[in-house]
């Protein structure tokens, strides 16, 4: 990989969803690194769906991303719950609406939330998740086990993006492109849009979020050209920034 860095001008591209990738790339610009040039092609499409709140009275919610946070407005029915969140982005967000602090954890996925101390003993709790539709099951499915009363809300969809993008994704073929991607859905949908199943030693280059993307990516031919400690902008351009730096 040292080789390649050094002949080569690489391209990263950052795929995180309209209105979510400013700040990012903002950050990766600022590494003002001569071997690359950043480029923003979301992979995914947010879009509100109606949901409705359950007449619950509701001991903790537990938000999974940004976009929950931001497409919740009936704040008022969980005045008195405990409040949980992905990741700190997610509980700035919720502070934001709220002036409420929530609780997050270090690892910053589902798997970290099922860690806290606050969601061990949650036998009989009234717990709900406010996520986006088709999201992992993981969260839903042991807390129940632990005894918790769980209601999931979904509140978006994340569709494959429009027609115009993926003609745009699709063109983007070069080897010396790096697709950074915190989701695997939005590696699926590359995946897709580039036809990839038709080119099964296509050997597209990621940057993935955790061990379990790059599972999943590998199943689908791609290359791991590197792997961020975890889905925050902090961790992600920590990441380029090393891998670009040697």
């Amino acid at each position: 990989m040292s080789d390649a860095l050094q002949t080569s001008q690489h391209q990263i591209i950052v795929t995180r969803p309209v209105d979510q990738a400013e700040p990012i790339l903002q950050e990766l610009a600022g590494l003002n690194l001569d071997s690359i040039t950043i480029t923003h092609l979301p992979l995914i499409e947010i879009v509100p769906i109606a949901f409705k709140v359950p007449e619950v009275d509701f001991d903790k919610a537990i938000f999974v991303s940004t976009n929950a946070v931001n497409l919740f407005a009936q704040w008022e029915r969980l005045a008195n719950c405990s409040l949980f969140a992905v990741g700190k982005a997610t509980a700035t967000a919720i502070q934001t609406k709220t002036q409420q602090r929530a609780e997050y954890p270090e690892q910053m996925n589902a798997e970290g939330l099922l860690s806290l101390p606050q969601l061990q003993q949650v036998d009989q709790d009234k717990i709900v998740i406010v996520k986006g539709e088709a999201g992992r099951p993981l969260l839903q499915q042991e807390l129940t086990q632990k005894g918790a009363k769980v209601t999931t809300l979904d509140v978006y969809q994340r569709k494959i993006p429009n027609w115009a993008l993926q003609k745009n994704i699709a063109h983007q073929l070069s080897t010396n492109n790096i697709w950074l991607v915190t989701s695997a859905q939005a590696i699926d949908h590359l995946y897709r849009i580039q036809g990839l199943s038709e080119h099964p030693n296509h050997r597209t280059k990621l940057i993935v979020s955790s061990n379990r993307l790059a599972e999943f990516a590998n199943k689908k031919g791609f290359t791991i050209f590197g792997q961020s400690s975890g889905a925050s902008d902090l961790q992600l351009v920590q990441c380029v920034k090393s891998l670009f730096n040697h």
